[in-house]
C-alpha cells in the first residue's frame, strides 16, 4: 500500500513538469460516457487542463466529470472506495503513455 501510493505522488510530481500533447486517442470510452452524462465536451474539458496536464480546481462541472469517471474507471469500489488493484491497473497501464 505505502509503495503503490508513494509510486502515484511520483507519477503526479512527475507529470506536474512534463508537459504532454493530450489528443484524440487520449480519450476513452468511460471519458465520453461522463462527456455525455455531465454535459461537458472536449473543448471544455481542454480548457480546463493546463499544458502540464494540471486540472482546474473548483469547478462543478468538472468535478461532476471526476466523479463519474472514477466510477466508470472502477478506480473505486461500490462503496465508493480507493481501489488499490484499479489505479494500479490504470497506472501501469494509462499513465505511462505520457512519459518520455
Amino acid at each position: 500500500m505505502a509503495q503503490l501510493l508513494m509510486f502515484l505522488c511520483f507519477l503526479c510530481a512527475f507529470s506536474q513538469v512534463l508537459p504532454i500533447d493530450i489528443d484524440e486517442t487520449h480519450y476513452t470510452i468511460e471519458d465520453y460516457i461522463c462527456f455525455n452524462r455531465t454535459g461537458i465536451d472536449k473543448s471544455y474539458m481542454d480548457s480546463h487542463v493546463t499544458a502540464d496536464f494540471v486540472l482546474t480546481t473548483g469547478d462543478e462541472k468538472l468535478n461532476k466529470f471526476m466523479a463519474c469517471w472514477v466510477v466508470e474507471m472502477k478506480l473505486v469500489d461500490d462503496e465508493l472506495q480507493f481501489s488499490h488493484s484499479a489505479w494500479e491497473k490504470y497506472a501501469t497501464h494509462n499513465l505511462f503513455k505520457f512519459i518520455g
